[in-house]
């Protein structure tokens, strides 16, 4: 009997316990969501900056938005931000007189292969003393590989290249190309100037793949038409060629005469190196620049002032590529 009682007695209590439990945590909840609000409140409010205050008491000026800057043109052949294209120089001479320099411009974002190959060999001095060994006054002028007529420059070249003649532009008058043997992927560091619309030479009228351009003479044009026009003669290559060509029963009316009498020389070969443009000049009179406030009415809302235009420097655009005429199927040779 005394048992029953003290279990009954335990059995109030802890029904009690329950209740005052079951009763206190919805206000602990209830508490403690209202303080990670509270928290929440005040930390986005110092995240925010304070507004600019005002002297004579009026209500204070919020800050002005910041300018949106503009993202830099893509180019849409490759999906990159087109940048300045490097440019090499060729000093031009001929039976020790000078004649000019020609100037070409790269195009490294459609044929990077074939660009850091070329600008290598210019880097390191290789195109120096080298001459224009091949003349053909209606189709090209080819140089980068001869020191003389009869000795080839072999020291300092490196292994043959891929072949990009499928992203590059066209065989065009004064694009500049590799030179290469009939395996595609065989160009090392002769390249030639085209002297006319050589449209036989591109993908895919040339085969699987054509002669890659990669790059374009943008001065010194004249002083390419001088070197074409250079007397030429018939080369003892030329006329094993011919005689090759015409056992394996091609069709080869004439043979090639395109060895320069006295051959143009590259005496020397560097990157043009362009000065920095300066900075825009800004105005002299800051009102001119920023729009002054006008004068603020008691009780009148905060004034906001309108944000800075902008200025976007205008983006490079590629050089646009004619379709050229049909021209002699001639090949250049390697």
């Amino acid at each position: 009997m005394r048992t029953g009682r003290r279990l009954g007695s335990w059995v109030v209590l802890a029904v009690a316990l329950a209740g005052v439990v079951h009763a206190q945590t919805p206000r602990d909840r209830t508490s403690r969501r209202d303080r990670m609000r509270a928290e929440g409140a005040r930390s986005s409010h110092l995240s925010q900056p304070p507004p600019t205050a005002r002297p004579d008491g009026a209500p204070p000026v919020q800050p002005a938005p910041t300018p949106q800057t503009t993202p830099p043109e893509m180019s849409a052949e490759t999906g990159r931000g087109v940048t300045e294209r490097p440019q090499v120089e060729l000093e031009i001479e001929c039976a020790g007189q000078p004649w000019g320099r020609i100037v070409v411009e790269l195009y490294p974002e459609r044929t990077p292969v074939t660009v850091r190959n070329f600008l290598q060999y210019v880097d390191e001095g290789f195109y120096d003393g080298t001459i224009f060994h091949r003349v053909l006054p209606d189709f090209l002028i080819q140089g980068g590989g001869y020191v003389s007529l009869n000795e080839p420059k072999t020291a300092g070249s490196h292994p043959a290249i891929r072949n990009e003649s499928r992203r590059g532009p066209k065989n065009t008058r004064g694009t500049v190309a590799m030179a290469r043997k009939r395996d595609p992927h065989s160009a090392v560091s002769q390249f030639f100037i085209n002297v006319a619309d050589n449209e036989q030479l591109d993908f895919p009228k040339a085969g699987a793949y054509g002669y890659c351009v990669f790059g374009k003479v943008i001065d010194g044009l004249d002083v390419v038409d001088r070197i074409k026009n250079v007397p030429t003669q018939v080369s003892p290559e030329a006329q094993r060629r011919f005689d090759r060509y015409r056992a394996l029963g091609e069709t080869v009316t004439q043979v090639e005469r395109s060895q320069p009498s006295n051959p143009p020389l590259i005496k020397k070969a560097c990157r043009v190196l362009r000065p920095i443009p300066p900075p825009p000049v800004m105005p002299a009179t800051p009102d001119a620049a920023v729009p002054a406030l006008p004068a603020p009415t008691p009780g009148a809302p905060p004034v906001v002032p309108p944000p800075v235009p902008v200025e976007t420097q205008p983006q490079f655009q590629d050089l646009p590529h004619d379709a050229p005429p049909p021209g002699e199927p001639l090949e250049p040779a390697g």
